[in-house]
């Protein structure tokens, strides 16, 4: 049975990571972190299960009269920091997840200014439209804020004439970035894209990172009280 959930958990960690970089365009943020997570948890446990055999130290001629060795605190602690590792590792892609395959909205508003940046995730975006304030309202420019030099940013301006100018970005793919800045400082939050694209702000992806890290340490303490308990 060991040997099984070690097998799925293993099956289920390649799977994630292959779906993690083969089928962004069409799997959702949520349904990889759970995966990841389901992954992560059969995986550890596997671990812990095999590890609470060694905590007891090897001792030979049992049941001749020799009490059984007592269970070693030093080898708990060290399979423990292994364990620690593994979700380490586990919360680690999680929150590269949401760092890489996400199409991600920064905002920076301050007195007379406002700074809106737009974050391509790994996975090409198709199409992105921007709306841009009214002309009378503020002053908006963007800017080309990518990373890198390839693939070069592919963006136009549509009815720049008229009272409500949009932007259109074709391919959005990381590494590319643009910043809209508009004086006096506006909110553009009116932005079209495929229906399968989902678009986060960076106080939701904060949200979601503080609760892998939660995870990632409470699955931690439970495999290590599982790891001492299946050692009795």
């Amino acid at each position: 049975m060991e040997r099984f959930s070690a097998a799925i958990g293993l099956a289920l960690s390649v799977l994630s990571v292959g779906g993690a970089f083969d089928t962004f365009t069409s799997v959702g943020l949520l349904p990889k972190l759970i995966v990841a997570a389901l992954a992560a948890a059969l995986i550890i446990f596997s671990a812990a299960s095999w590890l609470a055999k060694h905590i007891r130290p090897a001792q030979e001629n049992v049941g001749f009269g020799l009490p059984q060795e007592g269970r070693s605190k030093l080898r708990f602690f060290l399979f423990a920091m292994l364990l620690a590792v593994l979700c380490v590792g586990f919360t680690w892609f999680a929150w590269y997840l949401t760092e890489r395959f996400t199409l991600q909205l920064l905002e920076k508003i301050e007195a007379d200014k406002s700074a809106t940046l737009l974050i391509a995730p790994d996975a090409s975006v198709d199409s992105v439209t921007i709306e841009l304030p009214r002309k009378q309202d503020s002053a908006c420019d963007w800017h080309d804020r990518s990373e890198g030099n390839f693939p070069r940013l592919s963006i136009q301006m549509i009815s720049w004439d008229s009272p409500t100018p949009e932007l259109q970005i074709d391919s959005f793919v990381y590494p590319q970035r643009v910043e809209i800045d508009c004086k006096p400082p506006r909110v553009i939050r009116r932005i079209s894209m495929p229906a399968r694209t989902t678009m986060y702000l960076s106080d939701d992806l904060w949200t979601i990172r503080l609760i892998i890290l939660a995870a990632g340490g409470l699955i931690w303490l439970i495999a290590c009280s599982a790891m001492w308990r299946w050692s009795e």
